[in-house]
């Protein structure tokens, strides 16, 4: 019989492997949508600090295992919020993380974003990540945009299904800006992109309205918390946060309780849009994550109800999380009163940090 240890690695390389398959997947969706010219580019509030700051937490501990230091810098003259595509603009960056990561043995990886050109209600903003990894051959350089073509790491293994780096451009072109690449060999590679984004709407147009929640204080002009997310915000007066689950399938319940309950937080699970109300009423949770899709009353059903309730219940911070991850589900979500979306399978760095930054925000 195999040991538990063996059975941990079974589960490890089958979870690796079937978010690989969903990352192709999803990579091959995108590139389709994109050949169509059915991409949709979302127009809501977010903030760049924030993004920035998901990417990072997402691919943290991928460099965690090799050693690799990753750091954050933000210019002061980027504005707190911006308009644009939040999901599609952290996309880009975490393509370009990930392949930083990927090709980048022992050192570094910067990214800094700062304002190249503005006017009375937008901005150009230039994002550069810069590594210390094998890099890339110049007569490389121009094949690194094509679909399907991958470059060989330095183990002469071919990662990746090459089209990251595609689908990362035409978002770029897609939000008005452009991509270039710098790189030495033995030395790193440095890919700076540029977008344009809106500082405010005109009067006509209403956007989605969310509240975005405060990141770690800037200090000059990086961000002074560069490393994951820990667990300081999931105990206030010696007592665990409280999450309530909302998910109606029982195996799906039962993993997340799981994951919840390993990195810190008080946790109750109701299966249906009715209990996760009657839940709320108690009065006794600090977040509410919300699966999307239920028999019984789906969870934006259930998010606008909340929303009625009076006093602080009515404004709990509720998280949806559903395997759809469109711009229009997206935007269902936000319109319902959700505060935040996470995409199913979940990321648990990610997880963490956006549940972190919802109890941070509702305890201010």
């Amino acid at each position: 019989a195999e040991s538990k240890e063996e059975l941990k690695n079974f589960a490890r390389d089958a979870r690796l492997a079937a978010q690989s398959l969903l990352d192709i997947i999803n990579n091959i969706l995108d590139i389709s949508k994109i050949e169509a010219g059915k991409m949709d580019l979302d127009e809501v509030e977010f903030g760049i600090r924030e993004e920035i700051h998901k990417a990072v937490s997402i691919i943290t501990q991928a460099a965690k295992q090799k050693g690799i230091v990753i750091e954050e810098i933000v210019k002061d003259e980027v504005p707190q919020t911006v308009f644009g595509d939040p999901t599609r603009f952290r996309q880009i960056v975490l393509n370009l993380l990930s392949n930083a990561v990927k090709y980048t043995d022992e050192g570094k990886i910067s990214i800094t974003s700062r304002i190249t050109s503005k006017s009375s209600n937008a901005i150009e903003l230039s994002t550069t990540i810069e590594d210390t990894g094998h890099g890339i051959p110049s007569e490389k350089i121009p094949m690194l945009f094509e679909p399907y073509v991958q470059v060989k790491s330095k183990k002469g293994k071919k990662e990746g299904t090459g089209l990251g780096l595609v689908i990362s451009k035409e978002f770029i072109k897609l939000m008005g800006g452009d991509i270039k690449v710098e790189s030495k060999v033995g030395i790193g590679s440095k890919f700076t992109f540029t977008v344009k984004l809106k500082t405010h709407l005109e009067a006509s147009l209403e956007p989605v309205k969310m509240d975005v929640p405060e990141l770690p204080e800037i200090n000059g002009d990086a961000v002074e918390d560069k490393k994951p997310v820990t667990g300081e915000q999931k105990f206030e007066n010696g007592k665990k946060k409280k999450i309530l689950l909302v998910e109606d399938n029982p195996i799906s319940q039962n993993l997340e309780m799981k994951i919840l309950r390993e990195v810190g937080y008080d946790v109750d699970a109701v299966s249906n849009g009715y209990d996760a109300i009657e839940s709320v009423k108690t009065g006794i949770f600090d977040v509410v994550l919300m699966d999307v899709e239920m028999t019984d009353m789906d969870g934006i059903t259930a998010t606008r109800k909340i929303r009625e309730l009076p006093g602080v219940n009515g404004k709990i911070p509720v998280i949806a999380v559903t395997a759809h991850s469109s711009m229009k589900d997206r935007e269902k979500c936000l319109a319902s009163g959700m505060d935040d979306y996470i995409a199913k399978p979940i990321n648990i760095h990610f997880l963490k940090l956006t549940i972190d930054q919802w109890l941070n925000h509702s305890s201010k």
